[in-house]
């Protein structure tokens, strides 16, 4: 388990680097596809759903999500760093849940 903790851990690392050198280059084509709908959310809602759609994706896609086409690049590299750890901390929850039900399953042989 700890193999795939660490693999994992690599993965986003290494999607975290490469989204961080493609991020100039992603924005100009994302960025007018979402912009009517975030002048009626705030900053920190628009923010909110931005960490959101990084975390659901943080494994799948090193592009730059729709949600955070309103953010500046300063802003999204905050939440796209905050996005990986939120999916960081729910691969870390998931893989307690799954040692306690391997500990509890050993137990009960």
């Amino acid at each position: 388990m700890r193999i795939r903790a660490a693999a994992v851990g690599v993965v986003l690392l290494a999607s975290l680097a490469v989204g961080c050198s493609t991020a100039g280059e992603a924005a100009p084509a994302k960025s007018s596809k979402s912009p009517a709908a975030s002048p009626t959310l705030s900053k920190a809602e628009v923010t909110r759903q931005c960490i959101d759609a990084v975390a659901a994706q943080a494994t799948e896609s090193e592009a730059k999500p729709d949600e955070c086409a309103p953010l500046s690049d300063s802003e999204y590299l905050d939440a796209n760093f905050k996005g990986v750890q939120q999916h960081n901390e729910a691969g870390q929850d998931e893989l307690q849940r799954q040692i306690e039900e391997a500990r509890e399953s050993s137990d009960a042989n």
